[in-house]
């Protein structure tokens, strides 16, 4: 005698299995309509005709839609948008990450902007921080629009000066600078050590006055020239046109790689796959408190920005981490478990 069936739980890697499935069948589905406008067989008016050899056409002007090619596959868009990122995600994103901080909430700064569907949530976004060495993102890439029009090239050289010397992580500093460094090495060694002598024979060479033109153009308001201010809100605009003006500038996709190959991994990538994670770091203390940021792209197959930036806030590296992490598990819908590095 048969046992009864019994109802079994869906568990989350039935659900992975279900979504590679939903895939392939949008995948074939990619692969049919890839071949380009399709054949469509036109029958003449009776089967009779046809058996006794009647006509048959074959129309290439009629591209078939999804719901002509499987009329039996129910909600085929379902699947289509299976990953991507709903009102419901983003808005759960920020109630998390605000219960997250609780009391610490005002001193961080948040934007968040996912690429494909605009949406996106702010905290604080309008807060000014110092921005230390996340504004050696602009310097690349305002190297890079030079190079782009020609007024330079990756392989001009410049000298260091006694002026530009300046203790950070590395880079130029343990090379001998006696010798001329090319604008690509230099901005090697600052957008991947984040090293400060690179930025600062950068701005030497381009000057103040056109390095706050620059950023004005981007973040569309006055900066303050004194201080290096700067908000969550104008680094999302600054790495959205890193990404969004990669085809009128493809340097900017060099930048991009650069940002990926960076040695620091303890805030927006430690939770994360690193290889999917370009992004700056910045850190800064004075008098008036201790900085702590990153601000990156994050190439999950819905891909996002993220900036976070934060003032005397304790164990802030591991505070952006998490924040990274909750952003990423909601995104992908696919927790990553850290253990599988």
């Amino acid at each position: 005698m048969k046992k009864p069936m019994r109802n079994k739980k869906i568990t989350k890697k039935m659900k992975r299995k279900l979504r590679i499935f939903y895939m392939k069948i949008l995948l074939c589905s990619l692969a049919i309509l890839s071949m380009g406008k399709l054949a469509n067989i036109i029958v003449s008016s009776s089967s009779k005709d046809f058996a006794v050899g009647g006509k048959v056409k074959l129309d290439f002007t009629k591209e078939l839609k999804y719901e002509e090619i499987f009329p039996h596959v129910a909600n085929i868009n379902d699947f289509r948008n299976i990953n991507k990122v709903s009102d419901e995600d983003v808005e759960q994103m920020k109630i998390k990450i605000i219960k997250y901080l609780g009391e610490n909430i005002n001193d961080a700064s948040i934007c968040y902007y996912d690429i494909n569907s605009g949406k996106s949530f702010n905290i604080n976004e309008k807060r000014e921080f110092k921005a230390a060495s996340t504004v050696k993102v602009p310097v690349s890439m305002m190297l890079y629009d030079a190079i782009n029009k020609g007024e330079i090239t990756e392989k001009d050289t410049i000298v260091f000066k006694n002026q530009d010397m300046e203790q950070g992580f590395g880079g130029l500093v343990n090379e001998d600078l006696s010798k001329p460094k090319t604008f690509k090495h230099i901005n090697e060694s600052m957008i991947i050590y984040s090293d400060n002598v690179a930025v600062n024979m950068l701005l030497r060479y381009f000057g103040n006055q056109r390095r706050y033109n620059y950023l004005e153009s981007i973040v569309e308001h006055k900066v303050n020239r004194t201080d290096n201010l700067a908000s969550a809100e104008d680094l999302m605009k600054i790495l959205k046109r890193l990404y969004f003006e990669q085809d009128s500038n493809p340097y900017y996709t060099n930048i991009i790689e650069l940002m990926k190959r960076t040695s620091f991994h303890e805030r927006l990538d430690k939770l994360l796959p690193k290889d999917i994670v370009a992004h700056k770091i910045g850190d800064y203390s004075d008098s008036d408190g201790t900085y702590s940021h990153d601000v990156g792209i994050i190439f999950t197959d819905e891909p996002y920005i993220l900036v976070v930036m934060t003032k005397n806030l304790s164990n802030s590296y591991d505070e952006i981490a998490n924040i990274s992490k909750i952003v990423y598990d909601i995104q992908t819908k696919q927790p990553f478990k850290k253990e599988s590095l």
